[in-house]
């Protein structure tokens, strides 16, 4: 017990029954000391630190929306046919509001594709305050022909101008219909009307062309006669011939006889045989003189001219010159 006297204190010491007091071994921690905010989110508890922090993202959404609502544009998109995938890529994300679309002032771009149509891109400039309307349409690919024939190798033309020859693979065609000719040497051309679906779809079609020629068969007697016409030998008889449809001028030609012409007109498709064809023995030929010239000939009884004179006279008779 301690007691106070003036400038003294008297201490009374006795010995205790509580026994003897034990230091620590070592010093105890430093306080540290805590800023206010801290002190005050560890008085406050756990489940209203949750709330706060909600309450104050929330609080954030709200801003950001409504200061998105006064600045975007409405831009309402309308595309023909119906996209399959249609996606609008800019700066900031766009937000569909009944049937329009919210942006922000900026470039943009459109892109929609639909099966058997181009893929369509299309700039948009949006601008504060200005709303946007657009109708787009999407375009058709074209169709894509082919075309084989027999024979090989034809020229193909559509609507009079020549897009190549067969096999012709994949050539672009927009839908609608045409004129489709194929020509050949030698064949019949072929003509046909030609419906293009388009759309991307492949049409092919397998064509044969008619022959634009026949047979003929011809016989002489005697054998052995060239057949000619306009200069060209073309054989010999007895021969078949390929000749082209139409009208033809058949010389035969065969040394000690008369050229024998024979009209004939060939038919595509359509073989023909001539009957054996006679050849007429040709002309003797007589070379008259005279001393002195100038001697009036006659042959049977009709005067023919003075000599000197050539006479074509026919074999096989007997004549009086």
């Amino acid at each position: 017990l301690g007691q106070v006297e003036g400038d003294r204190v008297l201490v009374d010491v006795s010995r205790s029954d509580a026994g003897v007091v034990i230091p620590p071994a070592s010093p105890p921690p430093a306080s540290v000391e805590k800023h206010p905010d801290e002190l005050l989110l560890a008085s406050t508890p756990p489940g209203k630190k949750g709330l706060r922090w909600l309450l104050s993202c929330l609080f954030a959404l709200l801003v950001a929306a409504a200061a998105f609502v006064l600045l975007a544009t409405p831009v309402a998109l309308r595309v023909e046919p119906e996209p399959e995938a249609m996606s609008l890529k800019g700066t900031f994300p766009a937000i569909e509001l009944s049937g329009r679309s919210l942006l922000l002032p900026g470039s943009y771009t459109l892109i929609a594709s639909h099966t058997g149509y181009r893929e369509l891109r299309e700039q948009v400039e949006v601008e504060f305050g200005k709303p946007l309307n657009l109708d787009l349409r999407l375009q058709e690919l074209p169709g894509l022909l082919s075309v084989a024939s027999i024979p090989v190798g034809a020229q193909v033309f559509v609507d009079n101008v020549r897009v190549g020859e067969t096999p012709l693979s994949d050539h672009e065609l927009e839908a609608g219909r045409y004129g489709l000719r194929l020509v050949a040497p030698r064949y019949r051309p072929l003509e046909m009307d030609l419906e293009m679906a388009g759309l991307g779809q492949q049409q092919r079609l397998n064509l044969a062309l008619k022959p634009d020629w026949a047979m003929l068969s011809l016989s002489s007697d005697p054998d052995g006669a060239q057949i000619m016409e306009s200069g060209t030998l073309l054989g010999e008889t007895p021969g078949t011939l390929e000749l082209m449809s139409g009208p033809h001028n058949l010389e035969l030609v065969r040394s000690g006889y008369k050229t024998r012409v024979i009209p004939v007109t060939i038919v595509a498709g359509e073989d023909q045989q001539l009957p054996r064809i006679a050849l007429i023995p040709a002309d003797g030929i007589v070379d008259l003189t005279s001393r002195p010239v100038g001697g009036t000939v006659t042959l049977d009884g009709v005067f023919l001219g003075v000599t000197p004179l050539r006479l074509q006279v026919s074999p096989g008779e007997e004549h009086q010159i």
